[in-house]
């Protein structure tokens, strides 16, 4: 049981914890990670500019625009997303933090 409030962005949730989260006044979204953009989120120095997020595969379309699965092809959930977080997802967000983050790293190798 959660007692606050959560926001996750994860590539895949259970109906029972996208219903536990919720229900605590949290938000989930399932967005969908190619193994270039999972790369770039897990070994962020080796990308000069992070890649952009590709879209699902056909296969997986349908869950990502699924409202049920939190899908963030959802309309539902990009109208959340957007009042909640000013952006459907959080790709604008990691690109500024990036650039912040690389202009560190350069300036800690001189």
């Amino acid at each position: 049981k959660f007692t606050s409030k959560i926001h996750l962005e994860v590539s895949a949730a259970s109906s029972e914890a996208i219903k536990a989260i919720e229900a605590s006044g949290g938000t989930v979204t399932c967005s969908y990670f190619n193994p270039l953009a999972l790369r770039a989120l897990i070994k962020p120095t080796k990308f000069l500019i992070l890649p952009q997020r590709a879209r699902p595969t056909p296969t997986l379309m349908e869950y990502y625009l699924n409202r049920e699965k939190a899908g963030y092809l959802s309309p539902e959930i990009q109208i959340r997303n957007l009042k909640l977080f000013g952006s459907i997802n959080s790709e604008k967000a990691l690109r500024e933090e990036h650039q912040r983050f690389m202009k560190m790293y350069r300036a800690s190798k001189e």
